[in-house]
């Protein structure tokens, strides 16, 4: 297998391809600061990393697979509207994954396999054996099905599950079939379960004041060496308060990952 090169990508989320806002997606892809601190309800976005590999390697980056990760940046970036950036402001929140383990790829090549049997007769846009145009026919899988997270993964017809593959039903799914489960076990049961990692940013555009502080991006970096599953999802949960009423600062969500795709091997 030809080593993967190491791959540094940065983009705004809504705007950038793999990395798109998903529930409680803000307005115009915008983001401002929450009267209380606290944003209720979060709001969520997705980093495809297959996807965003795709356009870095130039072909059909598999899910099946583990990939490393090596940094993630998030910042903030002003947008230029009708509401003029004059202030400052900070954010945070947190970016969720799943662990590239061996339960994990076992998880996916069952789910793969049943939706294969559940197809073997069809012959469609959406089929894991032919299709009928140019679409990717690999197994391709969401994140929560309680969420609109799931837009670009395998439709699913077993019944009593969601309409599309999505991780959650496939880990459950797995570690009902692997039971009994250990109770002196240092985990619960067999499959993954998510990680998450902390961000915070901030943007300080203050130029006109007394302090003079002038235009100063803060971005949160966090650096790791992990192995993980090729979709993650974010938060944006917390920001410095603004006051009711008032017209807010606008700004656009700035995210940057260094990682290796398909560092674990298609499978």
């Amino acid at each position: 297998m030809t080593k993967q090169p190491r791959i540094v990508v940065g983009g705004l989320v809504g705007f950038t391809t793999g990395m798109w806002w998903e529930q409680d997606a803000p307005s115009d892809d915008d983001i401002d600061a929450d009267n209380d601190g606290v944003m209720d309800p979060s709001l969520h976005f997705n980093i495809d990393l297959s996807r965003v590999a795709a356009r870095a390697i130039g072909y059909q980056a598999s899910m099946m697979s583990g990939y490393k990760l090596h940094s993630v940046k998030v910042g903030i970036r002003p947008v230029d509207d009708i509401s003029d950036n004059d202030s400052a402001t900070q954010f945070a929140g947190i970016i969720d994954m799943y662990p590239f383990t061996d339960h994990a790829r076992k998880a996916l090549s069952l789910a793969r396999k049943v939706e294969k049997a559940d197809e073997s007769s069809q012959v469609d846009g959406d089929s894991l054996f032919l299709t009928t145009g140019q679409d990717y026919s690999g197994f391709r899988y969401g994140w929560n099905a309680s969420n609109d997270d799931h837009v670009f993964a395998t439709n699913n017809s077993i019944p009593g599950m969601h309409t599309q593959w999505v991780l959650s039903e496939i880990f459950d799914a797995y570690d009902y079939a692997t039971e009994p489960v250990q109770t002196n076990a240092m985990f619960g049961g067999r499959a993954p379960e998510q990680m998450s990692i902390g961000w915070s940013c901030g943007f300080n555009s203050l130029g006109t004041s007394s302090v003079q502080h002038g235009m100063t991006a803060h971005d949160s970096v966090t650096k790791c060496n992990l192995m993980v599953l090729p979709i993650l999802k974010g938060q944006v949960k917390w920001s410095s308060t603004d006051e009711t009423g008032i017209v807010d600062d606008d700004y656009r969500l700035w995210v940057e990952i260094e990682f290796t795709p398909e560092a674990g091997g298609v499978f």
